[in-house]
């Protein structure tokens, strides 16, 4: 597991939770090793697009469990409506390869890949265990 010197004194029940926030910035490009720009992210290795909104995330460490996850979104320009869409944990292997597969979909009805504009702001949040034990 991770053999790193996390913050301490996190109240809870879950043994030895490990909160990874990420702040990526979109580069308009759908598919490829670029589709964002890492501006801060702490343990995060890459992330890669198959296609559009379909991304993989691969993290430095691995971890026993992933717990739970948020994902939102900052307009490029302050002045137009952040991208309005739902992320999916397609799948996740963080025990082992490290990697997390997320899916953005929106449109009316919430069934269409969609990817945020060249520059949009893209914030994520994973909350993992670093212990086997429950």
């Amino acid at each position: 597991m991770a053999n790193r010197w996390f913050q301490q004194y996190v109240f809870g029940l879950e043994k030895y939770p490990v909160r990874l926030q990420f702040k990526l910035q979109a580069t308009g490009t759908q598919t490829g090793n670029s589709p964002q720009t890492i501006v801060r992210a702490k343990g995060l290795t890459s992330v890669t697009a198959a296609a559009t909104g379909l991304w993989t995330l691969t993290l430095d460490d691995a971890y026993n469990a992933l717990l739970g996850y948020d994902v939102g979104f900052q307009s490029k320009d302050g002045a137009t409506a952040p991208l309005n869409v739902d992320a999916f944990v397609l799948s996740e292997t963080v025990a082992s390869t490290k990697t997390i597969v997320v899916q953005l979909l929106g449109g009316t009805n919430g069934s269409t890949a969609t990817a945020p504009a060249a520059n949009d702001i893209v914030f994520i949040e994973l909350v993992l265990s670093n212990s086997s034990a429950v």
